[in-house]
């Protein structure tokens, strides 16, 4: 009987935190620096930052900061970012500018 109790006890822990909505981790404002790499094939490609910790981060950004990323790619950046959030293709960084090493 006692280990019914345990087994049980178990059980409902386990299915409680499989089952927890958890919001994704949303950072203000920061600085990350990587490599800028375009990722996906034409006609949907996206500017990306690889990190040295191996991060990929989906870069949202104006026009004009996207074509001075397109021109810097595989060159090692610091970026200046408003907003770091979860999306559904991965994390997503929002660029307000850029520093070249």
């Amino acid at each position: 009987m006692k280990h019914i109790w345990t087994f049980s006890v178990l059980f409902i822990c386990v299915i409680i935190i499989s089952c927890s909505t958890s919001k994704p981790i949303i950072a203000k404002e920061g600085k990350i620096f990587g490599y800028v790499h375009v990722i996906g094939n034409e006609p949907f490609t996206k500017l990306a930052l690889f990190t040295q910790d191996n991060t990929t981060y989906l870069l949202k950004c104006p026009v004009e900061i996207e074509q001075k990323l397109n021109r810097k790619q595989g060159q090692l950046i610091h970026i200046k970012y408003s907003n770091l959030e979860q999306s559904p293709e991965g994390w997503m960084i929002t660029v307000i500018g850029i520093e070249s090493n």
